[in-house]
């Protein structure tokens, strides 16, 4: 497992997980070509799949390589980067599996940050550069 930095979306492991929730989810929710595909991510996360995959991942037992906790916390921050919908009680549902999870404090300082200032409908951005992006600012 490798980190490139310690945010949200800085790990081969986060990448994983995203991997999973978006073939989970039928649709792209991570990488977007453009604005439409953002619109339509939104309204299909706001349309059930959202509410969908947190009752999945809260149903499925966990196995030695599965935390269910912390895909939660990656598909509420995928959800919130689109501008979903996330209600008040999966943020309280967030806000206490975050001491769970094995992940950087600054990815969970992150996500305490986001859902205490995020607004709904509006995206979030949690600022988590990728590895290329990551590479190419320290390499100037």
């Amino acid at each position: 497992m490798g980190y490139w930095g310690e945010k949200i979306f800085q790990s081969d492991t986060a990448l994983d997980l995203i991997d999973e929730i978006t073939d989970d989810a039928g649709l792209e929710l991570y990488m977007f070509d453009d604005d439409t595909a953002v619109t339509i991510a939104r309204d299909a996360l706001n349309a059930g799949i959202l509410a969908t995959l947190v009752a999945k991942y809260t149903a499925d037992p966990p196995d030695m390589w599965d935390d269910p906790n912390h895909k939660i916390f990656m598909l509420v921050a995928l959800a919130m980067q689109t501008g979903a919908i996330v209600s008040k009680e999966l943020r309280t549902v967030v806000r206490t599996l975050i001491r769970r999870i094995a992940t950087p404090e600054q990815a969970k300082k992150q996500m305490r940050t986001a859902l205490r200032v995020s607004t709904l409908r509006e995206p979030y951005n949690f600022d988590s550069p990728g590895l290329v992006e990551t590479a190419m600012m320290r390499m100037q």
